[in-house]
């Protein structure tokens, strides 16, 4: 099979640090909660900062997270695992709009954890269906739930959900909680690229 992965949120835990920065941020910096919804995914969503409060928060702090955030539990030994079993694995990342420079720790970092193991590397994707059409993805893992619903008409998704943020009620979207579940799903499905 074709599985596609999601970099933040799915293989590297980037989305945990930023919750908790910007909870300290919030509270040093407004000495008042200014929470909206801490559901949402995406910190500029669950605050009630401006835009250029959320644009000056990222930028100062993104390199960092990235270089530093740690891979989500099993997710280094589920994909090795994949990879073992003949399924082609590619990424799908919006990650790299921002700045190039996020790419190459991405790559940088996929390496030195042996995890140089990707057909296709796909980033700045903000249109992910229009990859997974391309690609032939059978399989597409997504934190995402706006990008899981973009999706679900195309291939199989699962929605990886490991924070507090929106629940499925999409039937046509697997919602898994962990690496090992994602594991079990796939391999359920077959055993490697020819299935």
């Amino acid at each position: 099979m074709r599985i596609a992965v999601d970099l933040d949120g799915v293989i590297f835990d980037t989305e945990r640090d930023f919750r908790v920065l910007c909870e300290i941020y919030d509270i040093d910096n407004h000495k008042q909660n200014k929470v909206i919804n801490n559901s949402f995914l995406e910190f500029q969503d669950r605050y009630s900062w401006n835009k250029d409060e959320c644009d000056r928060f990222y930028a100062n702090n993104v390199f960092n997270i990235e270089e530093t955030s740690n891979f989500i539990s099993g997710a280094i030994s589920v994909l090795k695992l994949l990879k073992e079993m003949d399924h082609e694995l590619y990424i799908i990342s919006a990650r790299g709009i921002f700045s190039k420079r996020q790419i190459e720790i991405s790559k940088r970092r996929l390496k030195e954890n042996n995890l140089d193991i990707f057909k296709k590397y796909v980033f700045k994707a903000e249109n992910k269906a229009k990859y997974i059409k391309e690609y032939s993805i059978d399989i597409m893992i997504d934190d995402n739930l706006d990008v899981c619903n973009s999706l679900k008409d195309i291939c199989n998704v699962l929605y990886l959900k490991d924070a507090p943020n929106v629940e499925n009620k999409d039937n046509k979207i697997t919602t898994v909680y962990n690496w090992g579940e994602i594991y079990r799903y796939i391999k359920s499905r077959g055993e490697s690229n020819e299935n």
